[in-house]
C-alpha cells in the first residue's frame, strides 16, 4: 500500500500525476553510492509511474543493481506544487516501445517530429521503467503565493 503525506488525498496526487506533463525528476543511487538525477518523461497508469530508457544507459545499470528510487514532478515556477516520492523501479524490456510510444505521444502530441522520429528509430532498444510508488508526498503553495 501507498503511504500518502502532505496536502493532497491520494485522488488528487492521482489526478496531477495523470494530467501534469512537467518531466519527472527520476533519483537512484550509483555504485559508487552517490545520488543521482536524471530528468524523464513519465505515465502514470493504474498506480504505476513508466518511464523509458535505453537498454544500456547509465540509469537501466544502476537500477539493475539497486532498484530503490525517488522521484519529484513539480514546475520551476509558481505557484509551487507538486509531488515527490520514493518506490522500487524495475525494468520491463517487452514494454519499452509500448512505453516510449505512449511518452512521445503525451510530451510531443505526435510521433511525426524530428524528435518523436529519432526516438522511434531506437525503440527496439528501450526498455521501460516501472516505479511502483511506495509513499507520495505532496505540496501546494498556491493560496500563500496569492
Amino acid at each position: 500500500m501507498t503511504e500518502i503525506k502532505g496536502d493532497w488525498d491520494l485522488v488528487r496526487v492521482e489526478e496531477y500525476l495523470d494530467q501534469t506533463k512537467f518531466p519527472l525528476r527520476f533519483s537512484c543511487v550509483s555504485s559508487k553510492g552517490y545520488p543521482l538525477v536524471f530528468s524523464l518523461w513519465y505515465l502514470y497508469e493504474d498506480g504505476l509511474i513508466w518511464c523509458a530508457v535505453q537498454y544500456d544507459s547509465a540509469i537501466a545499470k544502476i537500477l539493475r543493481a539497486n532498484n530503490r528510487c525517488g522521484f519529484e514532478v513539480g514546475p520551476n515556477i509558481s505557484p509551487y506544487m507538486g509531488v515527490r516520492g520514493k518506490g522500487n523501479a524495475k525494468l520491463v524490456r517487452e514494454k519499452g516501445s509500448e512505453v516510449l510510444e505512449k511518452l512521445i505521444e503525451r510530451f510531443l502530441d505526435d510521433t511525426n517530429s524530428d524528435l518523436g522520429k529519432w526516438l522511434l528509430s531506437r525503440k527496439d532498444t528501450e526498455t521501460a521503467i516501472c516505479i511502483d510508488p511506495k509513499w507520495f508526498y505532496s505540496w501546494d503553495y498556491s493560496q500563500r503565493m496569492r
